[in-house]
Parts: structure tokens; C-alpha cells; sequence
């Protein structure tokens, strides 16, 4: 008896998530040297960014401000590693021509690395300069910047597995 494939995506997609948080949590996490080569890349590259745009930037380890404002510290799990666990498990959930899938996996992985370094930069600037909105801003931006990231990347993967999709979705109805 062959599972339906929308299941079979369901109970793939599930697995990978719960063996990328146990790899996450157990492995990766109290090892740390992954988390930290995020934390530090992601620093230097917003200061290089941020120094190039005119701005005097301050930076030690994980820490980023402009000079005389309170600074950032991009911590584990703000460093932008397990929504690059995320993304990757659905490209790999979801059916479609392996070719492809390395080549939207890489393409999103470069994209997602960058746009942390945006979020970075915007959280220097606004700690820099509005630094009462703070607190609303570190908790509102992962989901009004990064994700939408994400969802249009999976997106543009479904889209380029149309036919798989169509199958997916004719034969578990």
C-alpha cells in the first residue's frame, strides 16, 4: 500500500523539522561553532555595510553598534541558522527534479544569509536611532522580513514543480 503523496510530504516535512531541531539543539547548538561563524560573519558583514554607507560602527565578537549607541549582540537562535534549517527542510519535503532543488536550496540560502544581514543593519539603526521602539521591533521583524522571505522561495519552488504539485495534489484527494 503506497502512501498518498501529500502525506508522504506531511510526514516528510515533519520529520526533517524534528531531526533538524534535535541535530539543532543536541549537536550544533552546544557545540556552538556553527551559531558563533553565524553570529560573527553577520556582524562583520553589517559593519562593513554600514561603514561603507558612512556610518561609524563599533563591533566586538557578536556585538554591533554605531559609536556612542547601545549595541547589538546577535545571539544563537538570532543568527539566522535555524530558518536556514527551516527553508532547507521543505526544498527537501517537497517533490521535485533534484537539479533543481540544489539550485533553489543554494539560491535561498545565499538570499536568506543576506537578508539577515539586512535585519542586522536594521536593527543597528534603529537601536541607533529610535531605540524606545527597541523591543517591538526585534520581535515583529523575523516575521514581516524573513519569512516572507522564505514563503517566496518555497513558493517559487512549488511553482517550478508545478506537475509535481499537480500530482501531489490530485491523487491525496
Amino acid at each position: 500500500m503506497s502512501v498518498p503523496p501529500l502525506r508522504r510530504f506531511i510526514i516528510t516535512a515533519f520529520s526533517l523539522f524534528i531531526g533538524w531541531r534535535l541535530v539543532y539543539d543536541l549537536l550544533l547548538l552546544p557545540d556552538g561553532r556553527v551559531d558563533y561563524f553565524m553570529s560573527i560573519s553577520g556582524v562583520q558583514l553589517a559593519s562593513y555595510v554600514l561603514t561603507f554607507l558612512g556610518w561609524e560602527i563599533e563591533t566586538s565578537g557578536r556585538l554591533i553598534a554605531q559609536a556612542g549607541s547601545r549595541a547589538v549582540e546577535i545571539l544563537n537562535g538570532c543568527n539566522g541558522l535555524q530558518v536556514l534549517g527551516l527553508f532547507s527542510g521543505f526544498i527537501f519535503a517537497y517533490p521535485g527534479n533534484n537539479i533543481k532543488r540544489i539550485y533553489v536550496m543554494l539560491f535561498g540560502l545565499i538570499v536568506l544569509y543576506f537578508s539577515n544581514i539586512v535585519r542586522i543593519i536594521f536593527f543597528v539603526f534603529v537601536n541607533a536611532q529610535y531605540p524606545d521602539y527597541w523591543n517591538i521591533s526585534h520581535s515583529i521583524i523575523t516575521h514581516l522580513f524573513t519569512y516572507p522571505i522564505v514563503l517566496l522561495i518555497w513558493y517559487w519552488w512549488i511553482v517550478i514543480n508545478e506537475e509535481d504539485a499537480r500530482q501531489l495534489l490530485v491523487s491525496s484527494s
